[in-house]
């Protein structure tokens, strides 16, 4: 997101108090009360101090937003960065920045909002780290409420840009020195666990019965002990 400047709108917090006013000074004067017209003393005081402490400038703040990788693999954490700058000659004592995290992303560390006090021209910055999920997604505009040192006033916008995230897989390079360079079976003079017949050996106890060369056990056998064939009757 660019360094968008911010626009803001001021929303007064002491519209009540200034109401309370009218309606305790206006009983008291049809009435004659004292206590009302003393009663609305307070909350014209209130009116008073806020008027004096207003927020500060729309064009007092701006804010940039920052992505470690806009490109990552799926599961990679990705470092979020708000820059906030005061860009005006007054003391900010509060300032306030919400950061829009899409739904599909998790947050695993650190908050995206914060609350600064910033001097005249100084930066701070708000930093939280995410887990990429697959796809793309999109980061709004961030919130951002600059209030008076009372609290009374109040000047909130959305700043201005967006961010993308695109996630995707991608295969790893491989060098072609690391295969053969050919397709097909390859012999070994190895036994073991395969699909052709490669050698044979004496029968050991434990051996499968299905391994036994049976044809060579009867050729041996009979060669041990002998046969005596006997003649046809005519």
């Amino acid at each position: 997101m660019g360094g968008g400047r911010v626009s803001l709108t001021e929303r007064s917090r002491y519209a009540p108090a200034m109401l309370l006013a009218v309606v305790l000074a206006g009983t008291g004067a049809a009435t004659g009360n004292p206590v009302a017209l003393f009663a609305a003393v307070l909350p014209l005081s209130v009116v008073g101090f806020g008027a004096l402490v207003t927020a500060p400038p729309a064009s007092a703040v701006t804010v940039e937003r920052r992505v470690s990788d806009h490109t990552p693999q799926p599961g990679e954490t990705v470092t979020v960065t708000l820059r906030v700058e005061n860009d005006s000659e007054r003391y900010l004592p509060d300032v306030r920045v919400v950061d829009d995290v899409p739904d599909p992303v998790a947050v695993v560390d650190g908050r995206p909002r914060g609350h600064r006090t910033l001097a005249p021209g100084e930066t701070d910055e708000i930093s939280y780290e995410v887990r990429a999920p697959r796809g793309e997604v999109t980061f709004e505009p961030a919130t951002v409420a600059v209030r008076s040192l009372a609290g009374t006033a109040e000047r909130r916008t959305d700043t201005a840009g967006t961010d993308r995230l695109r996630v995707s897989v991608t295969a790893s390079a491989m060098s072609s020195s690391d295969t053969t360079g050919l397709a097909g079976r390859i012999e070994t003079d190895d036994a073991g666990a395969g699909i052709a017949f490669h050698s044979s050996r004496e029968y050991r106890p434990g051996d499968p019965i299905n391994r036994i060369d049976w044809n060579r056990y009867a050729f041996d056998r009979g060669a041990e002990y002998g046969v005596v064939p006997r003649r046809r009757r005519p």
